[in-house]
């Protein structure tokens, strides 16, 4: 089964005195296979404009106003739907009944290398218009969740940054490494 989704956004108006034009778009292609573990692979671009002059009066930076962690752009957050193109790869499967696994990885480039490179909590990890590449980095997630009974839930997993050119550009570029182990109960 075929599936897609397309959100294209745009904002206008005033921040202060400054005037807004920004824009941010989210594509996502995906396959389901047939067959008991329901593979699923898919391909996901998001962009968010930056403002290639922070200093004309004009704000052209992309504002998600309600930042949402891991939805787009992988579970470090590290990138944020603001001044970047996200471009990933998803591979799903559900092995067995209350169970579901994926792998991830993810491209990130900035929009204009004038802007920061912002976080998932839309706060600008690093901004240096002097560096000239764009490539941020490289994402890998690994996630496996398991339903333990109606409304219980854990889910566990494993993230690498790999850093990119811009982030060696603009300062020490350390890889990053995170596991993570996380229990849900909804009521």
């Amino acid at each position: 089964d075929l599936d897609y989704s397309v959100d294209l956004v745009a904002q206008f108006g005033d921040v202060g005195a400054t005037d807004l034009e920004a824009y941010a778009s989210a594509v996502e292609v995906g396959y389901t296979f047939g067959g008991d573990w329901k593979p699923r692979a898919s391909i996901e671009w998001t962009w968010a404009s930056g403002d290639d002059d922070p200093t004309d009066g004009d704000t052209e930076t992309f504002n998600p106003l309600f930042p949402f962690g891991h939805y787009y752009q992988g579970y470090l957050d590290l990138f944020a739907w603001r001044n970047g193109h996200d471009v990933a790869l998803h591979f799903q499967v559900r092995p067995c009944e209350g169970w579901w696994a994926e792998i991830a990885v993810h491209g990130f480039w900035l929009d204009d290398t004038d802007d920061a490179w912002y976080g998932a909590n839309g706060m600008p990890i690093r901004f240096d218009p002097t560096a000239s590449d764009s490539e941020v980095g490289y994402e890998l997630d690994i996630s496996v969740k398991h339903w333990i009974t109606d409304g219980v839930w854990i889910w566990f997993g494993y993230s690498h940054f790999f850093a990119g050119d811009y982030v060696g550009q603009t300062g020490r570029s350390p890889d990053t490494d995170w596991f993570w182990l996380q229990l849900t109960a909804d009521f």
